[in-house]
């Protein structure tokens, strides 16, 4: 802070003033947002970052650049603008699914860095119903029974065990 002492050209008036000096953008961004994290859920992901650091800001961060995809497949790169937020809530995702994302930091010059990729994995989703339960042999103290698995969706890939319940009818 600088103050700054005025008078008047005839004397008479005088006024003291306290300024604050704020630094203009010359360049963009010389570092990147900081400690990416997720929250993910079955089919959608919130993503949030930490602004850069201070003196690597080179002035006031405006927007956020967001660049994600499937790990799997590089070609599915997608990108998002926001404000000068530090979240994201990404939806449509694919369930069971790892992906990757990255942030820039934007001023009124332009984007500077990419912070280093970060990954997360979507929860995958509950199976649904088996179908075409059938009882295939009984006798007084067991039953044998068969099924097949649930309609494939886009939430497994694999069902490593089923739960039988069983008990009297009324």
């Amino acid at each position: 802070n600088y103050t700054v002492e005025c008078t008047s050209s005839n004397g008479e008036d005088s006024c003291d003033s306290n300024m604050k000096i704020i630094r203009m953008p010359s360049a963009v961004p010389s570092g990147s947002p900081l400690n990416l994290r997720t929250v993910p859920f079955s089919k959608s992901a919130i993503l949030t970052w930490d602004p850069p650091a201070e003196k690597d800001q080179n002035g006031v961060i405006i927007r956020y650049l967001i660049k994600y995809q499937l790990s799997s497949d590089p070609s599915s790169e997608m990108t998002r603008t926001v404000g000068a937020v530090t979240q994201l809530s990404l939806d449509n995702l694919m369930s069971g699914e790892t992906y990757s994302f990255t942030v820039a930091a934007i001023n009124s010059i332009g984007n500077g860095p990419y912070a280093i990729m970060a990954m997360f994995t979507t929860i995958a989703d509950i199976p649904g119903q088996v179908r075409n339960l059938m009882k295939t042999a009984s006798s007084a103290s067991s039953i044998t029974i068969s099924w097949d698995p649930p309609e494939p969706s886009d939430g497994y890939t694999n069902i490593s065990i089923y739960i039988i319940r069983y008990g009297e009818l009324d």
